[in-house]
């Protein structure tokens, strides 16, 4: 009888939202989307420069060419980073060198992740969520951060112009007027070049977020403008947010897939039709904790995701298609 309770009770809360909104999209960086998923603006390490770099990163401090460990490891100015999602995230350090071991020809001071096409038809009440943190967590004075530094990102709803959503910038004059030079990175929520009167970033991702307006097609970009030595900034788990679901693509990818058994041992196996494109597999725990994740982006028809490491219990999955389109289905571990 207790056994059917609980069993009774679990079934009422997944009834009831895990979060506020649903995530309609995310963009977690643990396999290599370059080209694919987003683009970024010429991604380099170099060693030799005071150990500049921009890319993918591994939770051991290690660079990534792609999906592949490239033998070096990255140098944080202070401590390593902590509280990004998963095992890897993107950061960056001294983006105008020009030389190095995998070289950075453009020679700019800046570089840029751009998310295009991302499908928002259906959506209401849009909100973006997005990890940040930076390496260098001096004080006033200490920190290497100025006037010219920035971190910057933008929105683009169905083509009508980007629009400069979030800013992070230095405390400017932090402990000495007039001093616009080696200051700690702050949020900037008026975006007027100055951080002060914002949340101060440290090496622990933190959370923030922006709202955007409802519409058919979203671009998303980030620009990271950092030109000096120990001038670090990280960020990871980029993710959208509805009051509603989308329309149209997700409910043909929730159609076209199937799992099963369902309930199982942990080993369950997802099949999708010929033409239907995934990119990845992310597991929660009825309280929303991420749990396991799997890369879909090779698959065939089927593939078994082996959950046997996961205690009994309900949880849910959601799967991303290689379109955007998102669909979260319940699974049971007996």
């Amino acid at each position: 009888m207790t056994k059917k309770l609980l069993f009774v009770a679990i079934l009422s809360m997944l009834a009831t939202p895990l979060f506020s909104q649903m995530m309609v999209w995310q963009e977690d960086f643990e396999t290599d989307g370059d080209g694919t998923r987003y683009t970024s603006s010429n991604e380099f390490y170099d060693p030799v420069s005071d150990d500049d770099y921009f890319g993918r990163v591994f939770s051991d401090l290690s660079y990534y060419d792609g999906n592949v460990d490239s033998g070096f490891d990255i140098n944080i100015n202070a401590v390593a980073y902590t509280g990004f999602s998963g095992q890897f995230y993107m950061a960056a350090e001294d983006l105008n060198d020009t030389g190095g071991t995998i070289g950075n020809p453009d020679g700019v001071d800046f570089k840029d992740v751009s998310f295009t096409g991302i499908s928002i038809a259906g959506g209401s009440n849009l909100q973006f969520r997005g990890l940040f943190a930076r390496g260098d967590t001096n004080p006033c004075g200490a920190s290497r951060y100025d006037i010219t530094d920035f971190v910057e990102l933008y929105y683009n709803v169905d083509g009508a112009g980007e629009v400069t959503a979030m800013r992070f910038s230095a405390d400017l004059e932090c402990n000495i007027p007039g001093d616009t030079t080696n200051e700690p990175l702050h949020h900037d929520p008026d975006m007027d070049g100055d951080g002060g009167e914002g949340t101060i970033l440290s090496e622990n991702m933190q959370e923030f977020t922006f709202n955007i307006p409802d519409g058919n097609t979203l671009d998303l970009r980030i620009r990271v403008r950092v030109d000096a030595g120990s001038e670090e900034f990280a960020f990871d788990n980029f993710r959208l947010f509805s009051d509603t679901t989308l329309s149209t693509t997700d409910v043909n990818l929730d159609n076209s897939i199937t799992l099963y058994p369902n309930p199982s041992n942990g080993k369950i196996t997802i099949e999708k039709g010929n033409t239907l494109e995934l990119s990845s597999a992310t597991v929660y725990s009825i309280l929303g904790a991420k749990v396991a994740s799997f890369d879909l982006s090779t698959m065939n028809t089927s593939k078994i995701l082996d959950l046997t490491n996961l205690k009994s219990g309900i949880y849910m999955i959601k799967i991303l298609g290689k379109d955007g389109a998102i669909t979260t289905k319940k699974i049971i571990i007996e």
